[in-house]
């Protein structure tokens, strides 16, 4: 009786001191995961790029087509690099992202087949609106474009629409890297081109470029 008695109460014990570790136990909390990074878009900006600019000329209403059946009345642009000036302002609302930005080519692209007939200089203003995806900002452009055309010597003022893409993308806090396509399409106002009526230009222009965010 004794015997069973003192085994009762040895495995009692043993019992309460399993319990006790069990309870002593630390219980194990899932790891938090992080947070996708986010990245505040607001803000001024300016910055550099190269662009590939290409294009054509040409006469809308088809004078010299109609006079001369042999005539082709387009000129194309030549395929050219050429720098770019940018600046800019951003607003961010959660993920959409837009903002407002002018840009100016810095170099001139000529005509293929007539060198003197070249485009000096192009001005871009253009709205963007775009959704942020951590530090990468997929977007599109609407805008208008103003372009001085050297006619060999007789210099116009060309205007028209802009429309494009592009995506941008944060480096760090400061710095950001992009890609951009832009297509412009352009008329003279009122000019008559050396009696063969008015002229018509489509720019496009592919531009990598990088910015600092002030």
């Amino acid at each position: 009786m004794k015997l069973t008695l003192s085994a009762a109460v040895m495995t009692f014990a043993a019992a309460g001191t399993a319990l006790a570790g069990s309870m002593a136990d630390p219980v194990p909390f899932p790891t938090p995961t992080a947070p996708a990074q986010t990245m505040d878009w607001s803000g001024p900006y300016a910055g550099v790029g190269i662009s590939r600019a290409t294009g054509e000329t040409y006469d809308p209403n088809e004078f010299l087509g109609n006079q001369l059946p042999d005539f082709d009345p387009t000129f194309a642009l030549d395929d050219t690099t050429t720098g770019a000036l940018l600046l800019g302002y951003r607003w961010d609302r959660g993920n959409l992202v837009y903002g407002v930005e002018f840009s100016a080519l810095t170099g001139t692209v000529k005509e293929v087949e007539y060198p003197a007939w070249k485009l000096d200089a192009l001005y871009d203003l253009k709205g963007t609106i775009g959704w942020e995806f951590g530090r990468a900002l997929p977007y599109l452009s609407l805008g208008v474009s103003v372009a001085d055309y050297d006619f060999g010597g007789e210099t116009q003022r060309e205007k028209g629409v802009l429309i494009g893409a592009g995506v941008d993308y944060a480096v760090g806090d400061r710095f950001v890297l992009g890609i951009a396509y832009d297509y412009r399409a352009l008329k003279t106002d009122g000019y008559d081109l050396y009696g063969f009526g008015e002229a018509e230009t489509d720019v496009s222009t592919l531009t990598v470029r990088a910015l600092y965010r002030f």
